[in-house]
């Protein structure tokens, strides 16, 4: 799913990461600079939480959501579960 109405942005679904792992993908972002992407790997089930999770959030470091033509790129800083730092990443997210 994916939706926006403003500023306010929502995503939540399965995708694959950069080697073809399962992820689920949760975004709530009320504004262009606020919100959180938290990205469980390993599982492509809502409410299926895996042990292994990244996410980027303003208490990350920096963090941004803005749309493009087929959905949204999120910038930030990355933690992992145990809030030790993974590193800056960027996430494309196409809505279908």
């Amino acid at each position: 799913m994916c939706s926006s109405y403003g500023e306010e942005t929502l995503i939540s679904g399965p995708g694959k990461d950069a080697d073809g792992t399962p992820v689920w993908v949760d975004l709530d972002s009320m504004s262009a600079t606020t919100g959180e992407l938290r990205v469980d790997i390993g599982s492509d089930k809502k409410f299926s939480s895996s042990d292994d999770i990244i996410r980027a959030a303003p208490d990350t470091g920096d963090f941004s959501v803005a749309p493009n033509s087929d959905g949204f790129i999120v910038k930030g800083v990355f933690k992992d579960g145990n809030n030790a730092a993974v590193g800056a990443g960027t996430m494309v997210v196409l809505c279908k």
